[in-house]
């Protein structure tokens, strides 16, 4: 009789692959501050991180706008750096996940809309010395980070160097430049032009660069008799 055939090793039928997590559960979505939303849920069992997704119309597909985001964290505030117009019908949806790169395994939470909360993030400025009739918001140019904003009265009617609660030049018109940090917005400049005068109109019409470092105004009114750059 034959000997047997020595015993080999049989090679591993495990798959490495980790199980997949639950579903990422209690998604949901407020208002915390101006274009700012807070995101909370709770943590699904056997998830190490998760990813947060965005749908930005509501058609075209999510992609991820926050990614790895830890375990226990329960939070996450999310700002929308794009004009909110443009996010009208977004969607967002936060995967549960374990593992990494190829052996990396999601469960998807629920769809959730921006539109509730929507409204609330707009927010609503007003200047320091608003007066009837000044047109605040006749014209109004936004920074491309969204923090810089500056927004023209042009029928405002402070006179030159005068104080803000001054009518004495109707219609002479000003700019007024507001700034946004975690607390919200504030304003933080109040703009005349140098030689105002009443009906110039100082800010008919203006333009923020979009690193809020230059501004350009146009007083439809403005009547003296200089030509060129830096005439009397």
């Amino acid at each position: 009789m034959a000997d047997a055939p020595p015993e080999t090793e049989n090679p591993s039928t495990e798959d490495d692959t980790p199980a997949k997590p639950g579903q990422a559960k209690d998604l949901t979505l407020s208002f915390e501050a101006v274009k700012i939303f807070r995101c909370n849920w709770t943590d699904t069992e056997g998830a190490s991180h998760y990813h947060l997704l965005e749908n930005t119309d509501g058609v075209s597909g999510f992609s991820p706008v926050a990614e790895n985001i830890s375990q226990g964290s329960e939070t996450l505030a999310l700002e929308i750096e794009a004009a909110l117009y443009d996010r009208t019908n977004a969607q967002y949806m936060l995967q549960a996940c374990i593992g990494e790169g190829a052996q990396e395994q999601c469960s998807d939470s629920g769809i959730l809309s921006i539109s509730d909360a929507l409204v609330d993030s707009i927010g609503h400025l007003k200047p320091t010395n608003m007066d009837t009739e000044d047109r605040f918001g006749r014209a109004v140019s936004l920074s491309t980070d969204g923090r810089t904003l500056a927004v023209g009265a042009p029928s405002e009617a402070t006179g030159i160097n005068g104080h803000e609660n001054d009518n004495s030049a109707s219609n002479s018109g000003a700019v007024y430049i507001f700034v946004r940090n975690e607390d919200g917005w504030r304003q933080k400049a109040y703009l005349k032009a140098s030689n105002t005068d009443a009906e110039d109109s100082f800010c008919s019409t203006l333009h923020l660069s979009g690193d809020d470092k230059n501004l350009a105004v146009v007083a439809l009114g403005e009547d003296s008799g200089a030509t060129g750059i830096n005439g009397d």
